[in-house]
């Protein structure tokens, strides 16, 4: 099973890093991340727009891989 932890900015939930493995994450943006911030928004990374599909594993391991343990 896929280890996830929610991604706050602002006070708002945005949405949650989803880990798939040792070294690859995916992001999933949230209802209300993108209720306060739209979509499309790159509000958190230019290469991860707030929307109703998952980011790539290329886009979000690149952004957050550097947070992880």
């Amino acid at each position: 099973m896929a280890e996830a932890q929610e991604v706050h900015l602002y006070g708002t939930v945005i949405g949650r890093m989803v880990r798939h493995g040792a070294a690859t994450v995916t992001f999933e943006s949230s209802d209300a991340g993108m209720a306060r911030f739209g979509i499309g928004s790159r509000i958190l990374s230019s290469n991860l727009p707030l929307g109703p599909r998952p980011s790539t594993p290329e886009a979000a391991t690149a952004f957050f891989g550097g947070l992880l343990p």
